[in-house]
């Protein structure tokens, strides 16, 4: 296998609980090949950024608040040829970052690679929507059809077909519109097989917020470039959900 560089950008918003246990299950990943490990902190107020340099990755600090604009700055930095994509709230099997890397290597047309995620500790709807529903459908077309989806939490594309996230819009911006953009660059390859394992913490106040604040903002911010609700700092911790 090739050994190209590959950078994989990480956005961290208030998470100390969650983000050693990401960085670790970065560093042991199967694939041999020269990485780098860049955590984007959106204006973390715990300790994530001190843990995250105690792991001796390269921390940055993103003051604008949003998913988008510190996938920007995390990508704009990254000295790779591939660029992997992920949240501080995942972790990834032995071989994933592996299968990624054989994909661009046995497939050199593609310009991303894309994987589903599996939520941890999900409501039974949660679980109804993503696992039945969504993926059932990304599957079906890309069988079908080649068309796909990329998902925020497990994401590739090669650095130089990508022409930079809109940091205006918060969600979709780094699903939806990144693909648009990459798609008129090349083929996208989907990986049903290599999951990621995510929180599903957006859940937690239930399914008319999940469905008001993020499936009808999501899809507003596809249809009209804009969101309803403002870019903000990326995933809430529990403590403020409660509030």
């Amino acid at each position: 296998m090739n050994q190209k560089l590959v950078s994989i950008v990480i956005p961290a918003y208030n998470e100390q609980e969650g983000i050693v246990e990401c960085i670790q299950s970065i560093k042991n990943q199967s694939y041999r090949g020269p990485k780098e490990i860049i955590i984007v902190d959106n204006n973390s107020i715990d300790n994530t950024n001190a843990l995250a340099k105690s792991e001796g990755v390269t921390v940055i600090v993103e003051k604008i608040p949003g998913v988008c604009a510190a996938r920007q700055a995390g990508t704009l930095l990254a000295k790779g040829e591939i660029i992997v994509s992920s949240d501080a709230d995942t972790t990834f099997p032995v071989n994933w970052l592996e299968n990624i890397m054989n994909a661009f290597e046995k497939n050199p047309d593609i310009v991303a690679v894309g994987g589903p995620f599996i939520l941890k500790n999900a409501p039974w709807w949660g679980e109804l929507i993503f696992s039945d529903l969504v993926f059932g459908i990304v599957k079906a077309a890309y069988y079908f059809s080649g068309r796909s989806m990329l998902f925020g939490s497990n994401t590739a594309f090669k650095k130089e077909a990508w022409e930079g996230y809109d940091i205006n819009v918060n969600q979709g911006g780094d699903e939806v519109l990144l693909l648009r953009q990459l798609r008129k660059k090349g083929r996208i390859l989907f990986l049903p097989n290599n999951s990621v394992l995510t929180s599903s913490r957006r859940m937690d106040k239930g399914f008319l917020h999940f469905l008001i604040f993020y499936v009808f903002d999501y899809f507003f911010s596809l249809i009209f470039g804009r969101n309803l609700v403002p870019p903000r700092a990326i995933r809430i911790p529990k403590e403020q959900l409660k509030s």
